[in-house]
């Protein structure tokens, strides 16, 4: 993962609990997005730990491919919220992208976060390529069209 504008690279680890799209509902999607920085709090940058929570979700945008990553089923959604920072409580309105990867079956899946200052600044990212597959399911929703219409 990188953090700040200068994207310096961070040892630490991710935690996303998302349901996006549920039961075919846009509108229902959440998530939360928690990183626990283990850089050593006293040296610069200090504890960059964060919790993010969205404030908008778009609609799910479906993908077949991510450069380099075969996937089954994708989807990315965007929009903004705010990042809480742990060790001194300062809040910012933030605009996110978060990809969700679903890969073949027994190749762990992928998710990609990114956050940026409203002016485009990339501020923080995170590619974990390492999900396991049981822990990761996308699905395609039904649509209308997909439905058999049986004449009565």
């Amino acid at each position: 993962m990188t953090i700040g504008i200068l994207q310096v690279l961070a040892i630490g680890t991710v935690q996303i609990i998302a349901d996006i799209c549920p039961a075919c509902e846009p509108g229902s999607s959440t998530f939360t997005f928690n990183c626990f920085d283990n850089n050593v709090p006293d040296f610069l940058p200090g504890d960059q730990s964060f919790h993010f929570s969205p404030t908008s979700i778009s609609s799910p945008a479906c993908m077949t491919a991510l450069p380099g990553i075969a996937i089954m089923r994708g989807l990315t959604v965007t929009g903004s919220g705010v990042r809480t920072f742990v060790s001194t409580g300062l809040q910012e309105t933030l605009n996110y992208s978060l990809t969700i990867a679903e890969t073949a079956i027994g190749v762990p899946d992928a998710i990609l976060f990114t956050l940026s200052a409203p002016g485009g600044a990339v501020l923080f990212s995170a590619t974990v390529s390492v999900v396991p597959n049981e822990q990761l399911l996308a699905e395609d929703c039904l649509r209308i069209s997909d439905i058999a219409v049986t004449p009565f």
